[in-house]
C-alpha cells in the first residue's frame, strides 16, 4: 500500500491489513520498528486498522526472530508500546482467518476490541462468534448497529467490562486506547464541538482538569525562580561594596525623580472638579503633605555640602537598609 505525504510524492510502508497472504513476510527487528513507527505516525486512521496492522507486524516480526520475547522488549523499547500491548494486538492479528478479514462487514459490524474479545475466547468458540458479528444483527439496544463487548461477554457467560471502556483495566492498555482514538480526526472534531449550552465540550473540560496541576507547578516554579532572582540581586548588591554604593546612588536617585513626576501630576489632578468637590475632606490631607515636605527638606537638609567623592566603601556599611528599602524597592 501507498501513503501520500505532504508534498505530493510517495513512500511504501508495510501495509497488512485485508492482504492476508503478506502474514507470512519475515521482518528484521528493525525494520519492525520502523513499520511500527511508522504506523503511530500515520493520522486518520480507524482504531480496527491501527491496532491490525500493528498485530500484524509483530507477527512478521516473529517469523523472522528466533528470541522472539527478547525481540518483543526490544520493540517496545523503541516504540514507546508496552509489551502487552504489543503481544496482545499479535495475538488477535493472527486469530483473524482471511474469510473475516476479507468480509464485506469486517470493519463496519463492531470495533477491534470486539474482534480482540473473540479472539481471546476458546478456539472452538471463535468461528461461530466470527460469524455472528459478521452476519447477524446486534441486539436491539446497541447504538450504530453495532455489537459491542459486552454482546459477546454476555453470551459466554463471563463479567461485563466497566461502563466507560470495553478493553482490558491495564494503566498502559488505557493509554494505548486514548491515543489511538485521538488519531480519529473526525471523531475528535465531533467530540470537541460538542458543546451544551454555549460551555466547553467535555473533551475541552477534561483536558483542562488534567493539565490544571502542571499549570500550577509550572507557575509555582516561575514565581520561585523570580524570588530567587530578587534575592540574587539583592544579595549581589550588598556583597559587592562599590556596586552596590553605585546602584544606590543611581538608585534612590530615579526613584526621587520619579516620585517627583507622579506628586506634579498628581497636584494637576487635585486642581479638577471632580476632587475639588470632596472639600473639607480633600483639605484635610495638608497635614500628610507637610509631613512629605519636611521629609524631603531633611533629605535636602541631609545632602553633603562638600562637592569631593574621595571614594571608599564606608558608606556600604552604613546604607545596607536603605539599599533594601529604597533602591531596590519596586
Amino acid at each position: 500500500m501507498t501513503h501520500a505525504t505532504t508534498n505530493g510524492g510517495s513512500r511504501k510502508a508495510p501495509s497488512l491489513v485485508h492482504d492476508v497472504h503478506v502474514i507470512s513476510i519475515e521482518l528484521t527487528e528493525d525494520q519492525a520498528a520502523d513499520a511500527l513507527l511508522d504506523l503511530k505516525s500515520r493520522e486518520n486512521r480507524s482504531q480496527l486498522a491501527f491496532c491490525v496492522e500493528m498485530g500484524d507486524i509483530v507477527n512478521a516480526t516473529r517469523a523472522n526472530d528466533g528470541d522472539f520475547a527478547a525481540a518483543l522488549v526490544r520493540l517496545a523499547e523503541r516504540t514507546q508500546y508496552s509489551v502487552s500491548t504489543l503481544r496482545t494486538r499479535g495475538t488477535v492479528s493472527s486469530r483473524l482467518p482471511a474469510e473475516v478479514r476479507n468480509h464485506p462487514r469486517f470493519a463496519e459490524c463492531c470495533s477491534y476490541t470486539v474482534y480482540e474479545e473473540i479472539a481471546l475466547s476458546e478456539a472452538m468458540e471463535r468461528p461461530r462468534l466470527f460469524q455472528m458479528v459478521l452476519n447477524e444483527p446486534p441486539p436491539a439496544d446497541a447504538r450504530g448497529g453495532r455489537w459491542r463487548v459486552n454482546d459477546i461477554r454476555r453470551m459466554m457467560g463471563r463479567s461485563l467490562a466497566t461502563s466507560w471502556t470495553e478493553t482490558p483495566s491495564e494503566d498502559e492498555d488505557k493509554r494505548q486506547l486514548l491515543l489511538n482514538l485521538i488519531q480519529d480526526q473526525a471523531l475528535m472534531a465531533q467530540m470537541v464541538s460538542e458543546r451544551e449550552g454555549g460551555g466547553i465540550s467535555e473533551v475541552e473540560k477534561a483536558v483542562f482538569i488534567a493539565r490544571t496541576p502542571y499549570v500550577m507547578e509550572q507557575n509555582e516554579a516561575y514565581r520561585k525562580g523570580r524570588e530567587a532572582a530578587r534575592e540574587n540581586e539583592i544579595k549581589t548588591l550588598m556583597d559587592n561594596p562599590n556596586l552596590s554604593n553605585q546602584q544606590f546612588l543611581h538608585g534612590f536617585q530615579r526613584k526621587v525623580e520619579a516620585d517627583a513626576a507622579r506628586y506634579f501630576a498628581f497636584a494637576g489632578d487635585l486642581k479638577t472638579d471632580s476632587l475639588q468637590a470632596f472639600g473639607r475632606r480633600l483639605a484635610g490631607t495638608r497635614g500628610a503633605f507637610e509631613n512629605l515636605l519636611a521629609a524631603v527638606q531633611a533629605c535636602i537638609d541631609a545632602l553633603p555640602t562638600d562637592a569631593s567623592d574621595e571614594g571608599g566603601d564606608y558608606i556600604d556599611s552604613q546604607t545596607r537598609e536603605a539599599i533594601a528599602r529604597l533602591a531596590l524597592s519596586d
